[in-house]
């Protein structure tokens, strides 16, 4: 506690702060001041240490932050990132320009972006010692390849010298016999076959073991750059929509698969929506269906069900939805697998199923079920079942399947196995498949009340 202080709030929620904005040198002079409380003063600093953990990230969400990162002075050594907002005018005024003073504290800016309001601006400043760890990371990979190169600088040495004993061999053979020249001119020629043939065999293996090399290191940095982008794209979200992100590359659904089913979502309008594996792709339908513009009703009392077995992702899928405040859209049920046949395990979800059912669906309801588990190591075609299951309780609606992992050769099989039952039974139904990434199924089922 170190006393009493203002915080200010404006006509601008971005310009809010602990500082009247209005007094910088007549800045924001038009802004209107809509309150002004007194209240209780605490450093940052101490709030960290009470909490006791460690933080890597820090988000200042107040301009002139200048005073709140010298109070974080010790904890700034610990941390990786800082976001903070601040004034874009002129460097040459001083109390305008956090870049000189974050550098005073061994961060530098690496990227900013607008707040939407002129004059203020979102940074973000990385710690240098961070970067110098990732080089120390680099350097054992750089010695590698530099013992790799010398390696190879050894081995084309060696060959120069059997080419050299090849043609010394040859010379000495001119002298030795006395042969035509045609006889002479075949015997360099084959001569100098053989040692052009062991040197392109053997630099061809170096250019291999090179070009793998360097494969890797560009894959490796492809990925590294589409989650840094990823995140920087979250950041803007979070600064000019305030939109809490959503990730797409630690959970098992790609951001193609999620872009597609977003469409699906916006022009389908399903009545209800089933989905097998939680995660970020329960958030998302979730968000779509929060829309003011989303129009589609169901008659369950919440438009999203969703079976998740392990205990760690229901938790991780709870704490997302609370994050997003959809969870009154989702409801979300832990369902271990257990026995479906002698060749599958499956959700726990017949009894769910057909309570939602009961409320009420009619041959024009349209259904999407989003089947992204159980894990392919569970057993083979682990996820075969989904079909018979959802179609047992909703056989007169419209059912959308969406089966993920379509690369995999399991996934294959479950959607030619889904559609020979569907022949079995005289069910009209389409599909559409996508192999990039890591691909995926779309399956239609027509209502046998309706045409497809």
């Amino acid at each position: 506690y170190i006393g009493r202080g203002h915080y200010y709030t404006f006509s601008e929620a971005a310009l809010n702060g602990h500082k009247d904005v209005r007094s910088s040198q007549n800045i924001f002079s038009d802004v209107e001041l809509l309150s002004d409380k007194e209240m209780d003063v605490v450093t940052a600093s101490s709030v960290l240490s009470e909490n006791e953990f460690q933080a890597s990230w820090v988000f200042i969400d107040a301009l002139s932050p200048s005073s709140i990162v010298r109070g974080l002075a010790d904890t700034l050594k610990t941390v990786s990132i800082v976001v903070l907002r601040e004034l874009d005018f002129s460097p040459s005024l001083p109390i305008l320009n956090m870049e000189a003073e974050m550098d005073c504290f061994g961060f530098r800016k690496i990227s900013s972006f607008d707040c939407g309001v002129d004059g203020v601006r979102a940074s973000i400043y990385s710690n240098l010692a961070d970067c110098n760890c990732g080089s120390e990371k680099i350097l054992p990979k750089a010695s590698c390849l530099e013992k790799e190169n010398a390696i190879l600088n050894r081995r084309l040495s060696e060959l120069t010298e059997k080419y050299e004993q090849l043609r010394s061999q040859k010379q000495k053979t001119d002298l030795m016999y006395e042969l035509t020249v045609e006889e002479r001119s075949l015997n360099e020629s084959r001569v100098f076959d053989l040692a052009s043939k062991v040197l392109r065999d053997e630099l061809d293996v170096v250019f291999r073991r090179f070009s793998n090399l360097h494969s890797k290191r560009i894959n490796s940095d492809l990925l590294y750059h589409t989650k840094h982008i990823e995140s920087f794209i979250s950041l803007q979200n979070l600064f000019i929509h305030n939109e809490s992100p959503i990730s797409f590359t630690g959970w098992p659904l790609s951001s193609d698969s999620a872009f597609f089913l977003a469409q699906k979502m916006l022009v389908g309008r399903y009545d209800l929506v089933i989905e097998f594996g939680s995660g970020s792709s329960t958030a998302m339908l979730a968000k779509i269906i929060s829309l003011d513009s989303y129009s589609g009703e169901v008659s369950t009392g919440r438009h999203i069900i969703s079976f998740e077995h392990e205990n760690l992702y229901y938790s991780r899928t709870s704490q997302l939805l609370r994050m997003h405040k959809v969870e009154g859209i989702v409801d979300l049920i832990l369902s271990p697998l257990a026995r479906y046949d002698q060749d599958h395990k499956f959700y726990s979800c017949s009894q769910a199923l057909r309570e939602a059912s009961a409320a009420g669906f009619d041959p024009e309801s349209r259904v999407l079920i989003v089947v992204d588990g159980p894990p392919g190591q569970t057993n083979p075609m682990a996820r075969f079942p989904a079909l018979p299951v959802v179609l047992e309780c909703f056989s007169e609606c419209e059912l959308h399947f969406f089966l993920d992992d379509y690369r995999r050769e399991d996934e294959k099989e479950v959607l030619r196995k889904w559609a020979n039952l569907l022949d079995g039974c005289g069910r009209a139904y389409t599909t559409e498949v996508y192999e990039e990434g890591k691909g995926f199924g779309y399956l239609v089922v027509a209502s046998p009340l309706l045409e497809i």
